[in-house]
């Protein structure tokens, strides 16, 4: 079966080539466009560029002022010309421009807010709406104590003291920033490769379990001497060698795209998570075999099981945007494991004090392995007996 299993391949090689190109060139565009415009990293919380232009010179936009400069970083360009401002604002020089226009202590002392403030902002439409939120908030707070009786300086003092109690509270202006993990940007290869990979794994074994299905040849099969056992055991140790190749296959592109940048330790590491993540599709493979003979089916069935763990697990997208409950859930999958592991490699390379943490990783990764050639060697034992 051994030898058979290699012929097999050898008889689809031309499929299988396509397959692990198209793949891999998928892989290799997505990473290089990663490295260019960063979606994976943390949320970190920014502080805007702001020109202030105050027009009311008076204890209320005196004190606005002031605890805006507590928050956002705040410009004196020297120039109060709408228009040039509008200028520095459209080609992304500054974030945004507060006006605050004459009468605005008066407007907040006699409640009536329109025409208060004016803005103008960049090429950040997020910025604009956050700061305008802020400032617009700030305001209204200031009002409503006015209306209460508080004097100009206690209204907005107490306007600042629950504007500093929301930020303490964690709601704040965020951006998103590439963190320490993915400066290394084979980070991103080969979070994309495990796809590449998965994809190969399952499409190409999918193509070889197809062959030894068909009637003539699963006749032959069923009457050689072979024992069920070891039909299944060289069967899984062909699929293994081939998993083997291509997950190589995959590090030698890695090494040519980013070469002594990787590093020899990191490297191994690259490779070893993912051979194991290999035997999951393999795995998956084999159980997907004893469902249906059908290649089309199974290239169906492969999509929809194996795309939607790219942005489940954190490979597509970062996980920082994703609900707690979808992560959690994402845990009983392989590539979380997976992009856990890789994560390890990149950020601490030796992992020196963090072996455990990876191995970990990789043992969970082995455990769904297991579970599903369990399954496929259960489904399969039972079919055949029913059809004899």
């Amino acid at each position: 079966m051994f030898k058979a299993f290699f012929k097999t391949v050898y008889e689809t090689k031309t499929t299988i080539l396509i397959y692990f190109m198209v793949f891999l060139l998928f892989a290799v565009i997505v990473a290089k466009n990663e490295e260019k415009n960063p979606i994976m990293g943390d949320f970190q919380e920014k502080s805007f560029s702001i020109v202030v232009i105050d027009n009311d010179h008076s204890i209320a936009s005196e004190k606005l002022y002031n605890f805006l400069s507590e928050t956002q970083d705040i410009k004196d360009i020297g120039m109060t010309d709408l228009k040039k401002l509008n200028d520095q604002a459209k080609f992304d020089m500054i974030d945004y421009v507060l006006i605050i226009n004459e009468g605005y202590e008066e407007k907040i002392k006699s409640g009536n807010l329109e025409g208060a403030l004016s803005y103008e902002n960049g090429e950040s439409m997020g910025a604009a709406y956050a700061l305008s939120n802020i400032c617009q908030t700030w305001t209204n707070n200031a009002a409503i104590f006015v209306a209460e009786g508080d004097s100009i300086e206690n209204a907005t003092d107490a306007a600042t003291k629950i504007a500093t109690d929301v930020n303490a509270a964690d709601i704040r202006i965020v951006e998103r920033i590439v963190n320490d993990t993915e400066s290394d940007y084979s980070n991103y290869f080969f979070k994309m490769g495990a796809y590449a990979l998965a994809m190969t794994v399952t499409m190409s074994l999918g193509v070889t379990f197809a062959r030894f299905k068909e009637e003539d040849v699963e006749h032959r099969i069923t009457v050689s001497p072979y024992s069920y056992r070891k039909r299944k055991i060289e069967l899984f140790l062909g699929s293994l060698v081939f998993c083997l190749i291509v997950a190589v296959a995959i590090v030698i592109v890695g090494i040519f795209m980013y070469g002594a940048e990787i590093g020899f330790t990191k490297l191994v590491l690259y490779f070893i998570n993912l051979f194991i993540v290999s035997v999951v599709f393999l795995s998956l493979a084999m159980l997907m075999e004893t469902f249906t003979h059908n290649f089309s089916i199974m290239n169906m069935v492969g999509n929809m099981l194996i795309l939607p763990q790219c942005f489940l697990c954190g490979m597509f997208i970062t996980r920082d945007i994703l609900s707690p409950a979808v992560v959690n859930f994402s845990k009983c999958l392989p590539f979380y494991w997976y992009v856990d592991a890789v994560d390890l490699v990149s950020k601490y390379g030796s992992l020196s004090e963090h072996y455990g943490e990876f191995f970990l990783c990789l043992g969970m990764e082995l455990m769904i392995a297991m579970i599903l050639f369990a399954a496929a060697l259960l489904v399969s034992r039972t079919r055949e007996r029913k059809a004899i």
